[in-house]
């Protein structure tokens, strides 16, 4: 906090990916001093983030935590306490939680905070402390453990990291041949096996305050799993529901306060079972990760388009107000996101698209190449009053030659 009481709050890389750009505005609207640490070249960041950072301090390498805690140090003895300190992206939150620590930051997580949330195993616990069920688990020892475990549970079974982000070193094992390849080339990473849960993915997307209330929530629905946009090289497409079913917003809210989360956003997958099977009946909830920051890439605009609303201005609301200041819509709407890959042959161009669907089209752009495996090369956002109507779109716009 500065000497006129101000309060202070350092961003962490405020530029990637440029959705992101929207929060460090928000916070200056409400009174906040922003500052920014970085690794690309301030003449390359955007006016209107520039316009919002009263400092912006480039580092070469974001993972190297000396030369973090030397720029924070500097920030905090020009400008007094750091009050807030936040990158919302996954792969930098265990370095927001050292650098917390190390500067006595106590409006977030520290690292064992943070370890006992991030790690896929151990976040079964809150599961199971809410009473929402999950898939049975098993921790990397060697191929015959694993391989006696995933007869018992039966293939195929799904492995990845235990501590890990996004897509990265998931995969799908078969059978037992598969196994013994994936031990044949594993690192010294500790990896997590998970039964096979035949169901589609959605997620519990929200904001909670520093009394643990949740002040925003939805829900999103993505039709192909990370895993298969790499692997399989898919077409993403997901989409922002209009409504919160309330089973998920009642298991949803029994996870957020098992985990005891406060002053954060959330980004919390399922499983929603697609047939009967001996784990449940169809349309049943397995609570699959929790991540403790918004989706990745342009989720919060495509849930700013559904809700009508702007989710950064719920998050700095929640960081200035601890209550959600935002007018409540009149409409919403299915608003999705749809990626195509320069590598794959569609049937229809960008302009076709845009003369029969001009109306409902939101913002078409380019990702980064740092998400484009994923996410793809360009994307285009549309909002519909219907479903039909949202469906017909997305066929239209992946459909290939």
């Amino acid at each position: 906090m500065t000497d006129s009481g101000q309060k202070i709050f350092i961003i962490v890389s405020p530029n990637f990916p440029s959705f992101y750009e929207d929060f460090a505005v928000a916070l200056k609207e409400r009174g906040f001093l922003v500052l920014g640490i970085g690794d690309e070249y301030p003449e390359k960041l955007s006016k209107k983030l520039n316009d919002s950072l009263t400092e912006y301090c480039r580092v070469w390498d974001l993972n190297n935590i000396d030369w973090m805690i030397r720029t924070v140090d500097y920030l905090s003895n020009k400008y007094g306490y750091i009050d807030f300190i936040e990158s919302n992206n996954e792969y930098w939150l265990s370095n927001d939680s050292i650098l917390r620590q190390w500067f006595n930051i106590k409006s977030g997580l520290f690292p064992d905070d943070l370890k006992n949330m991030q790690s896929k195993s151990a976040m079964k616990k809150f599961f199971d402390e809410a009473g929402v069920k999950f898939a049975k688990y098993h921790l990397s020892d060697d191929y015959e453990s694993t391989n006696k475990w995933a007869k018992e549970v039966g293939y195929p079974i799904f492995v990845k990291p235990n501590l890990g982000v996004g897509s990265v070193g998931t995969k799908k094992i078969k059978n037992p041949a598969d196994l013994k390849d994936f031990y044949e080339k594993i690192d010294n990473s500790e990896y997590i096996f998970e039964e096979f849960i035949d169901g589609n993915t959605i997620s519990y997307d929200g904001i909670v305050n520093s009394k643990g209330e949740i002040i925003f929530e939805n829900n999103d629905i993505f039709t192909v799993d990370n895993a298969a946009l790499v692997n399989d090289d898919l077409d993403d497409f997901f989409y922002v529901n209009k409504t919160l079913p309330q089973d998920l917003k009642t298991a949803g809210r029994k996870i957020i306060k098992a985990f005891n989360l406060k002053s954060r956003a959330f980004h919390l997958e399922f499983f929603r079972l697609k047939n009967d099977s001996n784990l449940g009946k169809k349309d049943e909830l397995y609570a699959l990760e929790i991540n403790l920051r918004m989706g990745g890439a342009n989720v919060p605009y495509v849930i700013s388009e559904s809700q009508q609303t702007n989710v950064y201005n719920v998050f700095a609301d929640m960081y200035a107000y601890d209550e959600n200041r935002q007018e409540k819509p009149k409409n919403k709407y299915f608003a999705c996101s749809i990626g195509r890959k320069s590598t794959h042959n569609y049937v229809h161009s960008t302009e076709e698209i845009k003369n029969k669907f001009g109306k409902n089209i939101s913002q078409i752009g380019e990702f980064p190449k740092e998400i484009a495996a994923d996410a793809g090369d360009w994307f285009i956002v549309a909002k519909f009053s219907t479903l039909e109507k949202m469906n017909e779109f997305a066929k239209f716009v992946l459909e290939q030659k």
